[in-house]
């Protein structure tokens, strides 16, 4: 006569995966619950995912809060999982369940390049190069150019490339050369 107790997905929904990005914190909750409204429950986690933290609450139905900030070296096809067992205390007839969540990490990074010199009138061509294994790159820089490249004077130049999930930003200055000053020595004839 015991009821399982359960577990929801992602953020108290049905879903158990998400596709994340690199280098961007990725929280979420999950939420324990019982039909045997007598019986107070115990929420575990197997830290699959060793970078990973999961605060799980005290009290009778435990909700948990998993938090990760997976790096440039966690993306890939590849997902990472962890499990969350969720058991009740009904005696020598206990329930317990196991639930899996899943993440996919995808990757975006953008080079802005070195800064570079010109003279006070002069210009340069600053350009930009994004990694990423999944989805089209766009460019948009604080001077409104969507273009990945661009002929530009002095001036700091921030870059934002997004591939329709991830984004990622750098910073480049194109700075004027200082001007020499002439100095000489004159002799009284």
């Amino acid at each position: 006569t015991n009821i399982l107790p359960m577990m929801t997905g992602i953020n108290g929904t049905n879903n158990f995966s998400a596709t994340i990005c690199a280098d961007v914190p990725y929280c979420f909750d999950v939420f324990s619950s019982d039909l045997d409204l007598a019986q107070n429950l115990t929420v575990t986690w197997d830290q699959g995912i060793p970078t990973g933290t999961m605060n799980i609450a005290v009290g009778s139905r435990p909700n948990g809060t998993f938090c990760w900030t997976p790096t440039q070296a966690d993306a890939g096809g590849v997902p990472h999982c962890f499990t969350v067992n969720v058991t009740d205390d009904a005696g020598s007839y206990y329930g317990s369940q196991v639930f899996a969540y899943y993440l996919i990490v995808l990757n975006l990074a953008v080079d802005a390049g070195q800064d570079q010199f010109v003279n006070c009138s002069g210009t340069a061509v600053i350009t930009a190069s994004a990694t990423s294994a999944f989805g089209n790159v766009t460019y948009q820089w604080n001077n409104g150019s969507l273009s990945a490249s661009q002929n530009v004077g002095p001036g700091t130049y921030t870059v934002t490339a997004t591939n329709g999930q991830c984004s990622a930003s750098d910073v480049v200055q194109v700075l004027p050369i200082a001007t020499p000053i002439a100095a000489f020595n004159a002799t009284p004839v």
